[in-house]
Parts: structure tokens; sequence; C-alpha cells
């Protein structure tokens, strides 16, 4: 089988996931020889096609055609691209726009979650010793530890990311630790329940 089959056949048996990054180790999993460097650019303009023919309501084979004649009428490209090359071209499109059972569910899933004010993209916790001084400023009374969170998101466009830091101590950290506990609990009831529904949730 050769690698471009080997792709699309990965392509359709890897199982959508809500992260991309997760998508990309389990499609890598697949295709033995292939590394992150390759495929993340290969993944990159796939997500772009699939957001374009959701967006435009294009089936696969008419945005592959498009596509075709867009490169057939560019002169940067028409040179050295002969009828062959269109028609290969084409074949692939069609067949990479296919994956409607993986890719494109993926593309929906993280459009629907971009669908909120804001989306968190990253989180991490800096711990600090902060000195309590007497009324003589060389006089140290004590000192306590401080936990701030940092919390990243994007707004519901996309296009800003921003930052905002909330100051936690320990039982702070213990009272946080036993919410996201309590949610992965729910998380995993509802799983189980959609799967008995014969629904597949999302990981």
């Amino acid at each position: 089988m050769g690698v471009f089959n080997s792709l699309i056949k990965a392509l359709q048996e890897t199982r959508p996931s809500l992260s991309r990054r997760k998508y990309a180790a389990d499609l890598l999993a697949r295709l033995p020889g292939i590394t992150e460097k390759q495929i993340s650019p290969i993944l990159n303009t796939l997500f772009t096609l699939y957001t374009i023919k959701r967006q435009t309501g294009l089936s696969g084979s008419d945005l592959a055609k498009q596509i075709k004649e867009s490169a057939l009428a560019s002169k940067e490209h028409s040179a050295n691209f002969s009828g062959k090359k269109a028609e290969v071209l084409e074949s692939r499109l069609k067949a990479l726009l296919s994956c409607d059972n993986s890719l494109a569910v993926v593309v929906k899933a993280l459009t629907v979650m971009r669908e909120h004010q804001r989306v968190l993209c990253h989180a991490r916790i800096l711990t600090d010793i902060r000195p309590i001084f007497d009324d003589d400023p060389q006089q140290l009374s004590a000192t306590m530890i401080v936990h701030n969170l940092q919390i990243g998101y994007k707004n519901s466009a996309g296009e800003n990311h921003e930052e905002f830091y909330v100051a936690m101590d320990d039982d702070d950290l213990e009272m946080l630790g036993e919410y996201i506990e309590r949610a992965r609990q729910k998380s995993k009831t509802l799983k189980t329940a959609l799967e008995k529904a014969h629904f597949t949730p999302l990981g």
C-alpha cells in the first residue's frame, strides 16, 4: 500500500477527538515511519480545508474541483502544472475530503467548542513565598506561600489571547482539586450513559 493510501486509511480509522494533539497522536500511531514534523503541516491544511468545506457547504468533490481549477488558473503554478498533475491533485483532494466520520467530526466539534465567550488555552500555577514584615521593615515576622493560578484563554472570535491570575492558598488548591475530581467523575458517568445509548463521546 502506498504512503497516500496508508494516510487515507489512517484518517478514516482514527477516532475523532476534541483535542487536535490527541487526534494527531492517534493518527501517527497508525502511520509507522511518519514523524510528527511531517504530519503536522498536512493536518493543518486538512483542518483548514474541512473548515472551508463546512462554511461554504460545498461537497468534497466540488471543493477539490475548485482547488484544481484555481491551481490551473494560477500563473505561478500553471507552467509546471500539467493536466495529469491536476487530475491527480483533484483525485487526492476528493479522497482527503471524504473522511466525514473522522476529520469532519473533529472540525465540527472544535467549532462548537469555540462557540463560547471564553475558551481555555492553557493554565499553570505559579508558587511564591511572600514575606510578612512587622511595622519595622527590618523585622521579618512570618512568611506565607501564595499560589497564583494563571488562566490563558481566547475570546469567542478566537482572535485575542488573554490571561488573568487568581491568588490561592493551600486550602484553595485542595478545594479546586475536589472540584476537578468531581467534574471527572461526572464526565465518566455521562460517557458511560452515552455509550450505553450507542453514542460515542469525544474525548
